[in-house]
């Protein structure tokens, strides 16, 4: 029986070795499945958290980590300290500051970016500036930057314009004061020989009015005699005549001396002498004593008059005889430093031209500018036909040699020239009935009154008033205005 009881015993540790067995394999089984679970979780957990950190930075940056923080900051060589996106923050804030001056988010700078633009565009000062849609910070201020340097180059230039402009300004204020001082001299030198003139023909009228009152007197004893003898009243009648005529004689006497002392304005400048023939040639050439600093130019006429007969005098300027014709017009063709070389375009039948025979242009002087009152229509061509567009002609001719033109007749006006009278026309009563007659008729006689009125309103001023024919010679330039 001895063997039955060890094989009992052997079956029982082999089932007590199979179920710790059991137990251990079941153990390890329970462990792996939870383990595997963890795993799995871990595993799972991993995957959320790559791709969380790749929709902030892929992962084919993260090889390149030195470089992303590089490119966060202002200086290459020195990367931006912390993680990518510390430094990203950092930039950013940077960066709006850069834009708005203040910390804030990359809207507030977005809006704060779109309101410059938007209040840039619609400055009405700003216009010209061109800023395409889209355009970036940088691309705003340099176009800001070259408008402002434009406008800059612009006031500067308009600074340089407004100097040179006052400058002008300033040296023609001094010109026509100079200019304004001379005349205001002529004017008094002027003044003070009427006033001596004046008072020179009071005293004559003074005188000859005693005279007068002397001879009415003896006329009336003589009137007081004659009463009682017939006889001796005619011969005292007799006597008294001849006494008056030579009173009357001596009046006229002194009166013709006291108009050689009595200045005639009006014949002074009429007759004023502008240059001298200084050197003849028989190829219709000369000289006269006129140079660049005498305000002359090529085209200048003057009549040529002998230095033994003179200027003729004015007379009655309206008047178609006795034109004031001297024995040749010239006319400057170059200008030196002292004289002037002159070519004859007239010359009288028999005459010649000698050294020192004068030039005369009423319009020329080589101190003054003149002042001509041109009205009235104009026959310049001699076709018979004045018309108005001809008197530009004259006024051309004054400007061009230097005279002024002006606008109505006062006291600074220094010639009148008058174009042809104008001619009432005939008709008869019937004929003005007519309306078209009447108003011919209504203008003509119009036109003679004004006429005539400026020629009494010049005569009252004592301004040397000519016709067109005595306006030409006086100048040389009524044998090249029929050319």
């Amino acid at each position: 029986m001895p063997p039955i009881q060890q094989q009992q015993t052997s079956r029982g540790g082999l089932i007590t070795a199979l179920v710790i067995t059991i137990v251990l394999l079941v153990g390890c089984l329970v462990w792996g499945v939870m383990t595997n679970a963890d795993l799995t979780k871990a595993q799972n957990d991993l995957k959320k958290q790559a791709a969380d950190y790749n929709k902030i930075i892929p992962a084919g940056s993260l090889s390149d980590t030195e470089n992303q923080r590089a490119n966060f900051s202002s200086e290459a060589d020195k990367p931006r300290p912390g993680t990518l996106i510390e430094a990203a923050n950092e930039q950013r804030g940077v960066l709006t500051k850069m834009i708005t001056g203040k910390s804030g988010t990359e809207k507030e700078a977005a809006d704060d970016m779109a309101a410059v633009l938007k209040e840039i565009k619609g400055n009405t000062a700003l216009a010209g500036v061109n800023i395409p849609d889209g355009a970036g910070l940088t691309a705003v201020i340099r176009a800001l930057a070259l408008r402002a340097t434009s406008d800059a180059e612009a006031v500067a230039k308009a600074k340089a314009d407004v100097a040179t402009a006052n400058a002008n300004l300033a040296a023609a204020i001094e010109a026509q004061k100079a200019e304004l001082a001379k005349r205001d001299q002529a004017v008094a030198e002027a003044q003070a020989a009427v006033t001596k003139a004046t008072a020179d023909a009071t005293a004559a009228i003074a005188e000859k009015d005693k005279q007068v009152a002397d001879s009415a007197a003896k006329e009336a004893g003589a009137a007081k005699q004659m009463g009682d003898d017939k006889a001796i009243q005619v011969t005292e009648l007799q006597t008294r005549d001849r006494q008056l005529a030579l009173l009357q004689q001596k009046l006229a006497a002194a009166e013709g001396k006291l108009a050689q002392f009595r200045p005639n304005i009006k014949e002074s400048m009429v007759r004023n002498v502008d240059a001298v023939i200084t050197q003849t040639s028989p190829d219709s050439v000369c000289y006269i004593n006129l140079g660049f600093g005498d305000h002359v130019s090529p085209g200048i006429t003057f009549e040529v008059y002998d230095k033994h007969d003179g200027v003729p005098k004015l007379a009655d300027g309206t008047d178609s005889l006795n034109m004031p014709k001297g024995k040749a017009s010239i006319e400057i063709i170059s200008v030196g430093q002292n004289s002037s070389q002159c070519r004859v375009i007239a010359m009288q039948t028999g005459m010649t031209l000698t050294q020192g025979d004068l030039c005369v242009n009423v319009v020329y002087d080589r101190n003054i500018k003149p002042y001509f009152y041109v009205y009235g229509k104009f026959d310049m061509d001699q076709n018979g036909v004045a018309t108005d567009a001809e008197g530009e002609i004259i006024k051309n001719l004054v400007t061009r040699w230097g005279g002024k033109v002006s606008e109505k007749i006062n006291i600074e006006t220094d010639f009148v020239i008058l174009g042809k009278e104008p001619v009432i026309p005939l008709f008869t009563p019937e004929e003005l009935t007519r309306p078209i007659e009447r108003d011919k008729f209504e203008q003509a006689k119009k036109a003679l009154e004004e006429y005539n009125k400026i020629r009494d309103e010049a005569v009252s001023l004592h301004i040397p008033v000519m016709n067109q024919n005595r306006f030409l010679y006086y100048t040389g330039y009524f044998d090249a205005s029929k050319k």
